[in-house]
């Protein structure tokens, strides 16, 4: 982790194409400042192999006791240039026959699937034998928006804008109970009165790079805006959203713009 000064500094290696970190979990109850550290370190690691783009490619934590805040500590990383993230959160390994513990999920091989992805997105020549792949990462939310939709029983609903989104459909997570039923809410929005009220996934509509969020919040949640939506915002989700290639969507805490005037 950035915070241990012999792990912030990197290797010393004779050749260097891509650096790929598993983040530790001793600092993850500090995503204020992990968002600093991170973009800091990997900064760092450039400069001294003086490669300005060194392409970074890193895990966003499996299930482990993390905080929503240290996931979306990590993602800020993306906005810096060649910045890969493989994401695991639906990867948890709670079960008691894990012998490996809590935080030693059975299922790293698919979380270093998931890295070699990226890896072969951000440098794809690292392996002639290896064919391009045409998805890496799973669905990403681009832009959120408020829509007139007559079949939600506010009139108005929230319309997401997705990339990696070919074939988008719910599915449980590893080791989930419920996963994807009746009482599972992989999604939450927030209300002008302050409150989170949840989001069942049969709320959900998927078009063609888009995903409509039913406004069943009002007038059945009474008189109140939506101010934000949030998604797997929690350690252990049971239900998540993937795409064809079985990647899982990150993670997302959004603020919803007010619907524009004059829409109908």
């Amino acid at each position: 982790p950035p915070f241990l000064p012999w792990l912030s500094k990197p290797p010393r290696l004779n050749t260097h194409r891509c650096c790929a970190q598993h983040q530790g979990e001793e600092n993850s109850d500090d995503g204020l400042d992990y968002t600093c550290l991170h973009n800091s370190m990997i900064r760092n690691w450039r400069l001294h192999f003086g490669i300005p783009e060194l392409p970074f490619v890193f895990v966003q934590l499996q299930p482990c006791g993390i905080p929503p805040s240290m996931r979306y500590a990590q993602a800020q990383s993306l906005q810096l240039p060649a910045v890969g993230m493989a994401t695991c959160i639906d990867l948890g390994d709670p079960d008691p026959t894990n012998r490996n513990g809590l935080c030693h999920s059975r299922y790293k091989t698919e979380c270093g699937r998931r890295l070699a992805l990226e890896v072969n997105r951000l440098l794809p020549s690292a392996g002639e034998d290896v064919a391009p792949v045409p998805v890496s990462r799973g669905p990403v939310v681009t832009k959120v928006s408020m829509t007139p939709d007559r079949s939600s029983r506010s009139k108005y609903s929230i319309l997401l804008a997705l990339e990696n989104a070919q074939g988008i459909h719910w599915a449980g997570t590893k080791q989930c109970t419920i996963c994807c039923g009746t009482v599972a809410y992989p999604m939450q929005v927030q209300v002008s009165s302050g409150a989170w009220k949840v989001v069942s996934a049969k709320d959900v509509r998927f078009g063609n790079g888009s995903m409509v969020v039913s406004g069943r919040w009002a007038p059945g949640w009474g008189p109140f805006a939506p101010l934000a939506l949030r998604y797997n915002w929690e350690d252990f989700p049971q239900c998540s959203l993937f795409n064809a290639a079985g990647l899982p969507a990150p993670p997302f805490n959004l603020t919803v713009p007010p619907l524009k005037p004059g829409a109908k």
